[in-house]
């Protein structure tokens, strides 16, 4: 575009209007080098393309020309408007009077004559508030009749999800992964308390979590309900820095109530797991309340996430407790192992339809999957003892910085420290605490494919 003059005099959204002048000569050459920019041209009429005066007069003489046509087309308008305005409003009337009904047709409301039919579902509780509405309204001319959801009606049956105010928070979280079946074990509350829990294990310090809570409440407009998440594990987090003797990262101002992770990194480590094995029990135990509501009784007590499957985990760990000293445990442990394993593999082998080879073999596979799986999953949590020593490690990563420097390099360094320490480690210690709920927890037990209860409600126009 050398030796051409570009010149911008108007923009409208994403387009840009402009005037490009140049030679003549270079004519075809830069219209190519345009159409590759997505550049598209305007044609100027040929009454501009005189002496400005001519130009401005023709102007001028279309922008009157152009009032009259929009005078006329107002009075076109106005006059459809009285013409056919009364018509339209009852038009918009009458499919606002009938959205209602519309609904309420798909909801299961059908009728014929003078008589009319509804079914669907009602909480248990509220079934005594609609039999007294039904008789105040029909005067007992009406006929109801209720049924507990049958078997096979389980996956059709909404779920009614109603929690305390303190507890909404986190049922968003919840929700991001699904909504519980009917009967389905709800996980909100067990999921608020242990992603408290794991938080405030893995980002234990009186200092940080004082600050959490302090910005999550400078900042409650902009985060509406999710501010009661931040407060709460800012909360959790200063009461584990207080059983570490951490504050902003220094150990030597506070004794520690419980221990410290820099100093007995084993015995955290010792929790942790500890945590974790009593975390996928749970887990185990709600799967097998979920699958005998769901009247899969087989499953319930056979499947390597049922009864036996804990069986064999229980016993698994028993043995190796045995090993390290911790139980002695170690022949009743091994028999309830063997049992709990025994019963999943003939589940498997019962479950699978094929020749006898690949029987074997998808048992076979299947089995050592669930010892596999079970196993893994408890060294996840493993990463609890590994947070909670890395939020030491960066602490003494900033202190050695600060060290090095004067006075004034020194504090900016332990307040820029503690900022990063924060935002980071804080932020990727919410999304591990959320990790292990997902994966450790969720896929254990939480089929998340229900559906919400949503009442009906016809309101009027």
């Amino acid at each position: 575009m050398t030796g051409h003059l570009v010149s911008r005099f108007d923009q409208a959204g994403d387009q840009v209007f402009a005037v490009i002048a140049g030679a003549r000569a270079r004519h075809d050459e830069v219209r190519g080098l345009l159409a590759q920019a997505g550049w598209r041209e305007l044609p100027v009429p040929d009454e501009l393309r005189a002496h400005p005066q001519a130009a401005r007069a023709w102007l001028e003489a279309e922008r009157a020309r152009m009032d009259v046509q929009s005078g006329a087309a107002c009075q076109v308008r106005d006059g459809l408007r009285e013409q056919f305005g009364p018509r339209l409003h009852e038009a918009r009337m009458r499919l606002a009077l009938a959205r209602p009904l519309a609904e309420a047709a798909q909801a299961g409301i059908s009728g014929r004559g003078g008589l009319a039919a509804l079914s669907g579902w009602i909480p248990r509780r509220q079934l005594n508030e609609l039999r007294a509405t039904l008789d105040a309204r029909l005067h007992r001319r009406y006929w109801l009749d209720q049924r507990e959801p049958a078997a096979d009606d389980l996956a059709e049956v909404p779920s009614l999800m109603r929690y305390p105010g303190w507890l909404k928070p986190y049922v968003p979280l919840v929700k991001s992964y699904g909504v519980p079946r009917y009967g389905e074990l709800d996980p909100a509350l067990p999921f608020a308390i242990t992603y408290l829990l794991l938080f405030g294990a893995m980002f234990g310090d009186i200092g940080h979590g004082a600050t959490i809570l302090l910005l999550s409440l400078a900042f409650a407009r902009r985060l509406g309900r999710a501010v009661w998440i931040g407060t709460a594990a800012g909360a959790v987090s200063m009461l584990f820095g207080l059983f570490y003797g951490s504050i902003f990262g220094y150990e030597n101002i506070l004794p520690p109530l419980w221990l410290s992770p820099l100093h007995d990194p084993l015995r955290v480590l010792t929790i942790a797991v500890a945590f974790g094995v009593g975390f996928i029990v749970f887990t185990l135990l709600a799967n097998v309340h979920n699958q005998w509501v769901a009247g899969r009784v087989a499953e319930a007590l056979l499947d390597s996430s049922g009864l036996a499957g804990l069986a064999f985990y229980l016993g698994a760990v028993g043995v190796l407790a045995s090993w390290t000293g911790v139980l002695v445990v170690a022949q009743p442990a091994a028999i309830l192992a063997g049992l709990g394993i025994a019963g999943v593999a003939a589940f498997k082998w019962h479950e699978t339809q094929a020749g006898l080879g690949e029987r074997l073999l998808v048992t076979l596979i299947e089995t050592m999957e669930t010892a596999i799986n079970l196993f893994s999953n408890t060294l996840s949590f493993m990463r609890v003892a590994a947070f909670s020593l890395n939020h030491v490690a960066l602490a003494l990563a900033v202190f050695t910085l600060a060290h090095g420097l004067d006075a004034v390099g020194h504090g900016i360094t332990l307040v820029l420290g503690n900022i990063v320490i924060i935002v980071l480690e804080g932020g990727i210690v919410a999304i591990q605490a959320l990790r292990l709920m997902y994966y450790e927890g969720f896929s254990r037990f939480f089929s998340g494919d229900g559906r919400e209860f949503v009442p009906l409600r016809i309101e009027k126009a």
